[in-house]
């Protein structure tokens, strides 16, 4: 090879080297939680879908689904949540997809959540959120709710680009009204992972 033929190989090399997409490190699990939820105990591809009673009892907290709403108002119970490997909503391990469902978390009976965190990465749909005794069906995106008080709950979210961002409920949620859980939150294409509650 001569030397104009080296100095091509090394300029390409050094092209293929500066514009080739990083790795994104997966963001570990949060400290100081009373709570974590990772999902990683759970079988991979397991499934929960509304009506069939069937519920993740991941990390100690069992998760219920429950029927969507789309943002025209009208409900489905069609949809289902699984346990997948993806790395979408930018965890280590393990995370769930949420497709048309709500999922439920039940911290306990008479218990309340101080506060409750989570990473996530959003696709595509309108999402659902219920917390105290308050529904919201036709939020398009977490980061429009950014700042807002839901149910008696501050709700900070922080974008962290390419549909992917941390989600913080600061504030009292005890149990939703005619349910057994604190907070009931889905979506139609939806991924989440790296759950921490504080409990009052």
């Amino acid at each position: 090879m001569n030397t104009t033929s080296l100095l091509l190989v090394i300029m390409l090399v050094l092209v293929v080297s500066c514009t080739s997409t990083p790795t994104p490190i997966p963001i570990p699990p949060h400290q100081g939680c009373d709570v974590s939820i990772t999902f990683d105990n759970e079988p991979l591809g397991s499934q929960v879908k509304v009506g069939n009673g069937s519920s993740f009892q991941t990390d100690g907290v069992p998760i219920i689904a429950k029927a969507f709403t789309w943002s025209s108002g009208t409900p489905t119970t069609g949809g289902y949540a699984e346990i997948q490997n993806t790395g979408k909503a930018g965890g280590q391990g393990q995370e769930v997809f949420i497709n048309n469902v709500n999922l439920l978390f039940s911290f306990g009976a008479g218990r309340a959540l101080k506060s409750l965190k989570m990473i996530y990465f959003k696709s595509g749909g309108n999402l659902n959120l219920r917390i105290n005794d308050q529904f919201e069906y036709k939020i398009d995106d977490f980061v429009t709710i950014n700042a807002s008080n839901i149910g008696g709950v501050m709700v900070n979210v922080q974008s962290l680009g390419a549909g992917k961002g941390e989600i913080d409920f600061e504030g009292p949620m005890t149990i939703i009204p005619d349910t057994d859980g604190q907070i009931e939150i889905g979506g139609q294409e939806l991924w989440f992972d790296n759950i921490c509650g504080v409990y009052q």
